[in-house]
Protein backbone atom coordinates (compact mmCIF):
# COMPACT_ATOMS: atom_id res chain seq x y z
CA UNK A 1 0.00 0.00 0.00
CA UNK A 2 1.27 3.28 -0.50
CA UNK A 3 2.26 4.95 2.44
CA UNK A 4 1.79 8.66 1.16
CA UNK A 5 -1.87 7.84 0.01
CA UNK A 6 -2.56 6.32 3.32
CA UNK A 7 -1.02 8.62 5.20
CA UNK A 8 -3.24 11.49 3.18
CA UNK A 9 -6.59 9.73 4.05
CA UNK A 10 -5.69 9.09 7.67
CA UNK A 11 -4.89 12.88 8.04
CA UNK A 12 -8.03 13.65 6.00
CA UNK A 13 -10.11 11.45 7.82
CA UNK A 14 -8.98 11.67 11.41
CA UNK A 15 -8.81 15.98 11.54
CA UNK A 16 -12.41 16.72 11.54
CA UNK A 17 -13.87 13.62 13.59
CA UNK A 18 -11.72 12.74 16.04
CA UNK A 19 -12.03 16.46 17.72
CA UNK A 20 -15.45 15.85 17.42
CA UNK A 21 -15.26 12.79 19.42
CA UNK A 22 -13.04 13.33 22.10
CA UNK A 23 -13.56 17.17 22.30
CA UNK A 24 -9.96 17.70 21.63
CA UNK A 25 -6.53 18.02 19.12
CA UNK A 26 -5.78 15.25 17.30
CA UNK A 27 -2.42 14.42 17.53
CA UNK A 28 -0.29 11.95 15.89
CA UNK A 29 3.17 10.49 16.76
CA UNK A 30 5.72 8.90 14.58
CA UNK A 31 8.88 7.51 15.65
CA UNK A 32 11.81 7.96 14.16
CA UNK A 33 13.07 5.32 11.39
CA UNK A 34 14.97 2.86 13.28
CA UNK A 35 18.77 2.97 12.62
CA UNK A 36 19.10 -1.09 12.08
CA UNK A 37 16.64 -3.76 11.31
CA UNK A 38 14.57 -5.19 14.81
CA UNK A 39 16.91 -7.85 16.11
CA UNK A 40 15.59 -11.35 16.60
CA UNK A 41 15.30 -12.06 20.43
CA UNK A 42 17.19 -15.30 20.79
CA UNK A 43 15.10 -18.60 21.12
CA UNK A 44 14.25 -19.28 24.79
CA UNK A 45 16.57 -22.02 26.32
CA UNK A 46 15.03 -25.93 25.56
CA UNK A 47 13.98 -27.89 28.22
CA UNK A 48 15.02 -31.21 26.74
CA UNK A 49 18.54 -32.77 27.93
CA UNK A 50 21.40 -31.71 25.78
CA UNK A 51 23.08 -34.75 24.19
CA UNK A 52 26.95 -35.05 24.66
CA UNK A 53 29.13 -33.38 21.81
CA UNK A 54 29.56 -35.23 18.75
CA UNK A 55 33.11 -36.54 17.49
CA UNK A 56 35.18 -33.52 16.48
CA UNK A 57 36.01 -33.77 12.57
CA UNK A 58 38.58 -32.54 10.87
CA UNK A 59 37.69 -29.38 8.63
CA UNK A 60 39.11 -31.45 4.97
CA UNK A 61 35.99 -34.03 6.58
CA UNK A 62 33.29 -31.61 6.99
CA UNK A 63 31.73 -30.37 3.71
CA UNK A 64 31.81 -27.20 2.91
CA UNK A 65 28.03 -26.73 2.56
CA UNK A 66 27.89 -27.60 6.22
CA UNK A 67 29.76 -24.56 6.58
CA UNK A 68 27.30 -21.94 5.01
CA UNK A 69 24.95 -20.90 7.89
CA UNK A 70 21.34 -20.77 7.24
CA UNK A 71 19.50 -17.74 6.72
CA UNK A 72 18.00 -15.67 10.02
CA UNK A 73 14.06 -16.14 10.44
CA UNK A 74 12.10 -13.33 8.93
CA UNK A 75 10.63 -11.34 11.66
CA UNK A 76 6.92 -11.47 11.72
CA UNK A 77 4.64 -8.23 11.15
CA UNK A 78 3.42 -6.73 13.85
CA UNK A 79 0.28 -4.96 13.03
CA UNK A 80 -0.62 -2.25 15.45
CA UNK A 81 -3.72 -1.63 17.63
CA UNK A 82 -7.02 -1.28 15.72
CA UNK A 83 -8.58 0.68 18.17
CA UNK A 84 -5.83 2.62 19.77
CA UNK A 85 -4.44 3.23 23.26
CA UNK A 86 -6.56 6.27 24.93
CA UNK A 87 -4.92 8.42 27.57
CA UNK A 88 -4.88 11.71 28.73
CA UNK A 89 -2.70 14.37 27.15
CA UNK A 90 -0.94 16.92 29.94
CA UNK A 91 -0.30 20.59 28.46
CA UNK A 92 3.15 21.62 28.49
CA UNK A 93 4.96 25.22 27.25
CA UNK A 94 5.83 23.71 23.84
CA UNK A 95 7.79 26.70 20.93
CA UNK A 96 5.77 26.14 18.22
CA UNK A 97 6.50 26.41 14.54
CA UNK A 98 3.95 26.98 11.73
CA UNK A 99 4.31 24.80 8.45
CA UNK A 100 2.48 23.69 5.30
CA UNK A 101 3.70 20.65 3.42
CA UNK A 102 2.33 18.91 0.38
CA UNK A 103 1.90 15.17 0.44
CA UNK A 104 4.93 14.10 -2.37
CA UNK A 105 7.42 16.32 0.18
CA UNK A 106 5.11 15.74 3.79
CA UNK A 107 7.91 13.77 5.67
CA UNK A 108 10.89 16.22 4.32
CA UNK A 109 9.35 19.45 5.56
CA UNK A 110 8.25 18.05 8.86
CA UNK A 111 12.11 16.96 9.41
CA UNK A 112 13.30 20.42 8.62
CA UNK A 113 10.58 22.05 10.72
CA UNK A 114 11.71 20.51 14.10
CA UNK A 115 15.43 21.18 12.37
CA UNK A 116 15.09 24.53 12.11
CA UNK A 117 13.57 24.31 16.03
CA UNK A 118 16.19 22.47 17.31
CA UNK A 119 18.88 24.70 15.79
CA UNK A 120 17.06 27.75 17.64
CA UNK A 121 17.35 25.88 20.71
CA UNK A 122 20.82 24.90 20.84
CA UNK A 123 22.12 28.13 20.18
CA UNK A 124 20.32 29.69 23.51
CA UNK A 125 21.36 26.65 25.03
CA UNK A 126 18.05 25.18 25.75
CA UNK A 127 17.12 21.59 25.81
CA UNK A 128 14.09 20.10 25.09
CA UNK A 129 11.68 19.06 28.26
CA UNK A 130 9.89 16.50 26.32
CA UNK A 131 9.04 14.61 23.09
CA UNK A 132 8.57 16.53 20.16
CA UNK A 133 5.29 16.22 18.33
CA UNK A 134 3.25 17.68 15.05
CA UNK A 135 -0.62 19.00 15.23
CA UNK A 136 -2.07 18.89 11.89
CA UNK A 137 -4.29 21.47 11.90
CA UNK A 138 -6.32 21.62 7.91
CA UNK A 139 -5.62 19.04 5.16
CA UNK A 140 -7.29 19.49 1.51
CA UNK A 141 -6.27 17.54 -1.85
CA UNK A 142 -2.96 19.33 -1.91
CA UNK A 143 -0.91 19.24 1.18
CA UNK A 144 -2.17 19.88 5.25
CA UNK A 145 -0.69 22.50 7.68
CA UNK A 146 0.71 21.70 10.67
CA UNK A 147 2.45 23.22 14.04
CA UNK A 148 6.05 21.60 14.83
CA UNK A 149 6.37 21.85 18.80
CA UNK A 150 9.03 20.82 20.97
CA UNK A 151 8.18 21.02 25.20
CA UNK A 152 10.73 23.53 26.60
CA UNK A 153 11.00 24.70 30.20
CA UNK A 154 12.21 28.07 29.27
CA UNK A 155 11.64 30.57 26.75
CA UNK A 156 13.59 31.15 24.08
CA UNK A 157 14.21 34.74 22.22
CA UNK A 158 14.54 36.14 19.10
CA UNK A 159 11.68 33.55 17.17
CA UNK A 160 10.79 34.23 13.57
CA UNK A 161 7.23 35.28 12.41
CA UNK A 162 6.37 32.03 11.74
CA UNK A 163 7.16 30.53 15.79
CA UNK A 164 5.86 31.46 18.72
CA UNK A 165 5.14 30.40 22.44
CA UNK A 166 2.46 28.05 22.98
CA UNK A 167 0.66 25.19 25.00
CA UNK A 168 0.50 21.75 23.75
CA UNK A 169 -2.83 19.80 23.03
CA UNK A 170 -4.59 18.50 26.00
CA UNK A 171 -7.28 16.15 26.96
CA UNK A 172 -8.63 12.69 25.91
CA UNK A 173 -6.75 11.36 22.87
CA UNK A 174 -6.01 7.61 21.18
CA UNK A 175 -2.34 6.94 20.89
CA UNK A 176 -1.32 4.35 17.96
CA UNK A 177 2.51 3.26 18.72
CA UNK A 178 3.94 2.05 15.18
CA UNK A 179 5.77 -1.60 16.27
CA UNK A 180 8.36 -2.95 13.84
CA UNK A 181 10.66 -1.33 11.03
CA UNK A 182 9.81 1.85 9.75
CA UNK A 183 9.36 -0.35 6.15
CA UNK A 184 5.96 -1.53 8.00
CA UNK A 185 4.49 1.34 8.74
CA UNK A 186 1.65 0.80 6.45
CA UNK A 187 -0.19 -1.12 9.28
CA UNK A 188 -0.11 1.27 11.52
CA UNK A 189 -1.87 3.86 8.70
CA UNK A 190 -4.23 1.27 8.34
CA UNK A 191 -5.43 1.32 11.55
CA UNK A 192 -5.73 4.85 11.94
CA UNK A 193 -7.68 5.40 8.91
CA UNK A 194 -9.78 2.20 9.86
CA UNK A 195 -10.62 4.03 13.16
CA UNK A 196 -11.26 7.02 10.98
CA UNK A 197 -14.11 5.17 9.34
CA UNK A 198 -16.03 3.76 12.29
CA UNK A 199 -15.62 7.67 13.84
CA UNK A 200 -17.14 8.55 10.73
CA UNK A 201 -20.14 6.78 10.97
CA UNK A 202 -20.74 7.16 15.01
CA UNK A 203 -20.38 10.96 13.86
CA UNK A 204 -23.33 10.24 11.36
CA UNK A 205 -25.44 8.92 14.01
CA UNK A 206 -24.63 11.84 16.41
CA UNK A 207 -27.53 13.72 15.50
CA UNK A 208 -30.07 10.97 15.96
CA UNK A 209 -28.78 10.35 19.43
CA UNK A 210 -28.75 13.54 20.38
CA UNK A 211 -32.35 14.42 19.46
CA UNK A 212 -33.05 11.65 21.67
CA UNK A 213 -31.65 13.05 25.13
CA UNK A 214 -33.89 14.68 26.88
CA UNK A 215 -32.57 17.68 29.21
CA UNK A 216 -34.01 17.41 33.03
CA UNK A 217 -37.36 18.85 33.87
CA UNK A 218 -37.10 22.37 35.23
CA UNK A 219 -38.17 25.60 36.13
CA UNK A 220 -35.97 28.89 35.16
CA UNK A 221 -36.51 32.25 36.41
CA UNK A 222 -34.68 35.75 37.23
CA UNK A 223 -34.68 37.24 40.51
CA UNK A 224 -33.88 40.82 41.47
CA UNK A 225 -32.78 43.07 43.83
CA UNK A 226 -31.39 46.72 44.54
CA UNK A 227 -29.04 48.46 47.72
CA UNK A 228 -28.70 52.29 47.76
CA UNK A 229 -25.34 53.51 48.67
CA UNK A 230 -23.68 56.97 48.66
CA UNK A 231 -20.91 57.56 46.12
CA UNK A 232 -17.39 57.61 47.45
CA UNK A 233 -15.65 59.65 43.87
CA UNK A 234 -16.50 62.13 41.21
CA UNK A 235 -15.68 63.40 38.53
CA UNK A 236 -15.37 66.99 37.16
CA UNK A 237 -14.18 67.97 33.25
CA UNK A 238 -13.18 71.35 33.30
CA UNK A 239 -10.85 73.27 31.11
CA UNK A 240 -10.85 76.68 28.92
CA UNK A 241 -12.05 77.88 25.71
CA UNK A 242 -10.26 81.07 23.37
CA UNK A 243 -11.57 82.78 20.20
CA UNK A 244 -9.16 84.71 18.01
CA UNK A 245 -8.74 86.26 14.73
CA UNK A 246 -5.94 83.62 13.71
CA UNK A 247 -5.14 79.78 15.25
CA UNK A 248 -1.77 80.93 16.24
CA UNK A 249 -3.17 83.47 18.58
CA UNK A 250 -6.34 81.30 19.39
CA UNK A 251 -3.83 78.29 20.55
CA UNK A 252 -1.28 80.53 22.43
CA UNK A 253 -3.72 82.08 24.01
CA UNK A 254 -5.50 78.39 24.99
CA UNK A 255 -2.22 77.32 26.36
CA UNK A 256 -1.25 79.81 28.99
CA UNK A 257 -4.47 79.69 30.20
CA UNK A 258 -4.69 76.05 30.19
CA UNK A 259 -1.17 75.95 31.89
CA UNK A 260 -2.18 77.79 34.67
CA UNK A 261 -5.08 75.47 35.54
CA UNK A 262 -2.74 72.27 36.22
CA UNK A 263 -0.74 74.44 37.81
CA UNK A 264 -3.21 75.33 40.17
CA UNK A 265 -4.27 71.44 40.66
CA UNK A 266 -0.96 70.06 41.04
CA UNK A 267 -0.63 72.80 43.74
CA UNK A 268 -3.63 71.59 45.24
CA UNK A 269 -2.03 68.10 45.99
CA UNK A 270 -3.98 66.49 43.52
CA UNK A 271 -2.40 63.57 42.51
CA UNK A 272 -1.02 64.10 38.82
CA UNK A 273 -2.59 60.29 37.88
CA UNK A 274 -6.32 62.00 38.89
CA UNK A 275 -6.72 64.77 36.32
CA UNK A 276 -5.85 63.98 32.41
CA UNK A 277 -6.97 66.03 29.32
CA UNK A 278 -9.87 64.61 27.85
CA UNK A 279 -10.57 67.02 25.20
CA UNK A 280 -8.07 69.04 22.52
CA UNK A 281 -9.58 70.98 19.52
CA UNK A 282 -8.87 73.98 17.24
CA UNK A 283 -11.58 74.91 15.08
CA UNK A 284 -12.53 77.84 12.35
CA UNK A 285 -15.48 80.29 12.68
CA UNK A 286 -17.37 81.35 9.68
CA UNK A 287 -19.30 84.43 9.40
CA UNK A 288 -22.84 84.33 8.95
CA UNK A 289 -23.74 82.60 5.41
CA UNK A 290 -25.70 84.71 3.31
CA UNK A 291 -24.82 83.91 -0.31
CA UNK A 292 -22.03 82.11 -1.19
CA UNK A 293 -18.51 80.27 0.48
CA UNK A 294 -19.08 81.54 4.04
CA UNK A 295 -15.48 83.05 5.04
CA UNK A 296 -12.91 82.23 8.11
CA UNK A 297 -13.62 85.03 10.86
CA UNK A 298 -11.67 83.25 13.63
CA UNK A 299 -10.84 80.24 15.55
CA UNK A 300 -11.93 78.59 18.36
CA UNK A 301 -9.29 77.08 20.87
CA UNK A 302 -10.65 74.28 23.49
CA UNK A 303 -8.72 72.58 25.82
CA UNK A 304 -10.81 70.22 28.66
CA UNK A 305 -9.40 68.19 31.52
CA UNK A 306 -10.99 65.36 33.51
CA UNK A 307 -10.49 65.26 37.19
CA UNK A 308 -11.04 62.61 39.81
CA UNK A 309 -12.06 63.70 43.35
CA UNK A 310 -11.58 60.92 46.05
CA UNK A 311 -13.65 62.91 48.56
CA UNK A 312 -17.25 63.74 47.48
CA UNK A 313 -17.16 66.50 50.36
CA UNK A 314 -14.34 68.28 48.21
CA UNK A 315 -16.29 68.73 44.63
CA UNK A 316 -17.17 72.18 45.10
CA UNK A 317 -13.96 73.64 45.98
CA UNK A 318 -12.40 71.93 43.04
CA UNK A 319 -14.87 73.43 41.13
CA UNK A 320 -13.94 76.56 43.21
CA UNK A 321 -9.82 75.88 42.39
CA UNK A 322 -10.55 75.40 38.37
CA UNK A 323 -12.66 78.69 38.35
CA UNK A 324 -10.43 80.83 39.99
CA UNK A 325 -7.59 79.08 38.21
CA UNK A 326 -8.87 80.70 34.83
CA UNK A 327 -11.52 77.61 33.80
CA UNK A 328 -14.50 79.53 31.32
CA UNK A 329 -15.80 75.56 31.05
CA UNK A 330 -17.03 73.30 33.83
CA UNK A 331 -18.58 70.35 32.01
CA UNK A 332 -20.52 67.54 33.65
CA UNK A 333 -20.44 66.04 37.22
CA UNK A 334 -20.14 62.03 37.33
CA UNK A 335 -20.83 60.63 40.96
CA UNK A 336 -19.70 56.68 41.34
CA UNK A 337 -19.54 54.06 43.51
CA UNK A 338 -15.73 52.58 44.05
CA UNK A 339 -16.68 48.97 44.95
CA UNK A 340 -19.96 48.29 43.96
CA UNK A 341 -19.33 44.59 43.38
CA UNK A 342 -18.28 44.09 46.80
CA UNK A 343 -21.46 46.70 47.98
CA UNK A 344 -23.68 44.16 45.61
CA UNK A 345 -23.21 40.81 47.70
CA UNK A 346 -26.37 41.84 50.02
CA UNK A 347 -28.21 42.28 46.80
CA UNK A 348 -26.72 38.88 45.28
CA UNK A 349 -28.63 37.38 48.44
CA UNK A 350 -31.68 39.13 47.88
CA UNK A 351 -31.83 38.37 44.27
CA UNK A 352 -31.26 34.48 45.06
CA UNK A 353 -34.18 34.47 47.39
CA UNK A 354 -36.11 36.55 45.13
CA UNK A 355 -35.56 33.55 42.45
CA UNK A 356 -36.42 30.88 44.50
CA UNK A 357 -39.90 32.81 45.32
CA UNK A 358 -40.99 32.92 41.96
CA UNK A 359 -39.86 29.44 41.34
CA UNK A 360 -42.08 28.24 44.04
CA UNK A 361 -45.08 30.23 42.46
CA UNK A 362 -44.52 28.38 39.45
CA UNK A 363 -44.25 24.73 41.01
CA UNK A 364 -47.19 25.25 43.02
CA UNK A 365 -49.27 26.32 39.61
CA UNK A 366 -48.01 23.15 38.03
CA UNK A 367 -48.29 20.75 41.24
CA UNK A 368 -44.46 20.26 41.56
CA UNK A 369 -42.11 20.64 43.90
CA UNK A 370 -38.64 22.65 43.86
CA UNK A 371 -35.05 20.60 43.79
CA UNK A 372 -31.55 21.07 43.79
CA UNK A 373 -30.37 24.36 41.41
CA UNK A 374 -28.89 23.43 38.04
CA UNK A 375 -27.98 26.53 37.18
CA UNK A 376 -26.80 30.14 38.51
CA UNK A 377 -25.79 32.85 36.79
CA UNK A 378 -25.79 36.77 37.04
CA UNK A 379 -26.63 39.14 34.54
CA UNK A 380 -24.60 42.19 33.77
CA UNK A 381 -25.57 44.86 36.18
CA UNK A 382 -24.59 48.40 35.88
CA UNK A 383 -23.08 51.28 38.31
CA UNK A 384 -25.24 53.85 37.44
CA UNK A 385 -23.69 57.57 37.91
CA UNK A 386 -25.66 60.40 38.37
CA UNK A 387 -24.51 63.17 36.04
CA UNK A 388 -25.49 66.94 36.31
CA UNK A 389 -25.69 69.45 33.21
CA UNK A 390 -23.23 71.53 31.69
CA UNK A 391 -21.85 74.54 33.40
CA UNK A 392 -19.99 77.34 32.35
CA UNK A 393 -18.10 79.39 34.29
CA UNK A 394 -18.63 83.25 34.39
CA UNK A 395 -17.15 84.44 37.79
CA UNK A 396 -18.79 82.54 40.10
CA UNK A 397 -18.34 84.53 43.48
CA UNK A 398 -19.75 81.91 46.06
CA UNK A 399 -18.89 78.15 46.15
CA UNK A 400 -21.32 76.25 43.81
CA UNK A 401 -23.52 74.07 45.94
CA UNK A 402 -23.57 70.02 44.88
CA UNK A 403 -25.90 67.29 45.98
CA UNK A 404 -24.34 64.26 45.91
CA UNK A 405 -27.11 61.98 46.87
CA UNK A 406 -27.89 58.00 46.46
CA UNK A 407 -27.10 55.79 44.00
CA UNK A 408 -29.04 52.47 43.58
CA UNK A 409 -27.11 49.52 42.67
CA UNK A 410 -28.90 46.54 40.96
CA UNK A 411 -28.27 43.23 40.30
CA UNK A 412 -30.36 40.01 38.25
CA UNK A 413 -29.41 36.40 38.47
CA UNK A 414 -31.02 33.53 36.61
CA UNK A 415 -31.64 30.10 38.16
CA UNK A 416 -32.83 27.01 37.12
CA UNK A 417 -34.38 24.46 39.37
CA UNK A 418 -34.64 21.12 39.05
CA UNK A 419 -38.66 19.56 39.11
CA UNK A 420 -40.15 16.36 40.78
CA UNK A 421 -43.49 15.30 40.86
CA UNK A 422 -45.03 16.70 44.20
CA UNK A 423 -45.16 13.78 47.18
Amino acid sequence: MNRIGTFRAALVALIPIVAIAFGSAALAQTPAPAASPTATPAPAPSATPVPPPAETKSPADTPAAAQTPAPPPIAPVQTADPFGEQFTLEPKKVVVMKGTANWDAAFDTLIESFKTLTALLDKQGIKASGNSMIVYTSTDDTGFTFLAEIPVDQDPKNLTKDMSMGKSPDGKALKFVHRGSYDNMDNTYEAITNLAVVLAAATLLAPSVLAQTTLPAAISVSGEATVSVAPDQAQIEGGVTSDAKTAREASDTNNAAMGKVLLALKGAGIDEKDYQTSRLSLQPQYAPNRSGPSPVVGYHASNRVTVRIHDVTKVANTIDLLVGAGANDIGGINFMVSQASKLLDDAREKAIADARRKAEIYAKAASVTLGEPLSISEEGSGVPMFRSGKMVAGGMAAAAPVAQGEETLSVTVSVSWAIKAAQ
